[in-house]
């Protein structure tokens, strides 16, 4: 077949426009392929950046030897997501955790809770609450064990927290004890700090001041019995050992107890910033026979 010039025109023009329209989809798909592929890289960033991975350690000793604890577990529980993790100590006492790999539900700025469930026989245990964050990175929390005294019952009325300048103060389930012939009872609450970083408004601040106090009150007649305190300077970003605080009773009777936190922040001078802040629980009443 012989085409005719001006067939043979509209047939290259045709091949042209079918030529174009090819690059154009072709254009237009690597443009959405390279769209496809921000949008999956974007939310890849974003993902990673909410729970980057760190590592921390926590190292269980006995406070009346100083010797590690080996063959304790120790729970690791984000208090945000429920999420938690349980690991045994070593041979030095020691026990590591990575948040982002020993959680299936963790962020950062989560709050995490270090405890363990069940102490040595004749100790008990901490409790160390912090804010999930790649500041601790490496870091090593202290976590003594505190015994038993020798004669006499010991229980722990509650937790002294300060979090971040944010006090977080929990009690144990009051109880009925029967006191022995010649043997006190002794109450005890438990105080730490932690900070990851300086809260508004306090960015020049390079440590803070924390004092952990303990008061005993009859409940029938709401007289003071029995006071103790423990004051400590944290820096920041670190973390305080946990103090125990103890009082002793050898009488019967009803008694509440208030737990409370004074803190105020200091610049690298020593010099204040602000005033001094504060928090206070008042707990139930323990029953004494």
């Amino acid at each position: 077949m012989i085409l005719r010039p001006e067939e043979g025109q509209r047939c290259a023009q045709g091949g042209d426009k079918k030529m174009k329209k090819w690059i154009g989809l072709l254009f237009v798909s690597l443009l959405l392929g390279t769209l496809w592929i921000g949008v999956i890289t974007a939310n890849t960033e974003a993902t990673g950046g909410s729970s980057t991975s760190y590592t921390f350690y926590v190292n269980v000793i006995y406070d009346d030897t100083q010797l590690p604890a080996s063959n304790v577990e120790v729970i690791l529980e984000d208090t945000t997501t429920g999420s938690s993790c349980s690991k045994w100590t070593d041979s030095a006492g020691q026990v590591s955790f990575n948040p982002t790999l020993d959680l299936s539900s963790y962020s950062t700025g989560d709050e995490l809770k270090i405890y363990t469930p069940e102490p040595p026989d004749s100790y008990e245990g901490s409790l160390i609450i912090i804010k999930g964050s790649s500041v601790w990175d490496g870091h090593i929390f202290t976590f003594p064990l505190w015994p038993w005294p020798s004669t006499g019952q010991k229980y722990c009325v509650g937790y002294m927290n300060l979090v971040d300048g944010t006090t977080k103060i929990t009690q144990n389930q009051p109880q009925t004890i029967y006191l022995s012939a010649g043997t006190p009872i002794y109450f005890t609450a438990v105080g730490a700090t932690s900070m990851s970083s300086a809260p508004a408004g306090y960015s020049n601040a390079d440590y803070v001041s924390v004092t952990y106090r303990l008061f005993m009150y009859r409940t029938l007649t709401g007289q003071q019995v029995g006071t103790t305190q423990s004051s400590c300077n944290v820096d920041i970003p670190g973390k305080g050992t946990p103090v125990e605080l103890s009082l002793s009773i050898s009488l019967p009777g009803k008694y509440y107890f208030v737990l409370k936190i004074e803190f105020r922040y200091f610049d690298e001078n020593n010099q204040p910033i602000g005033g001094q802040f504060s928090g206070s629980m008042t707990t139930l009443y323990w029953t004494v026979m």
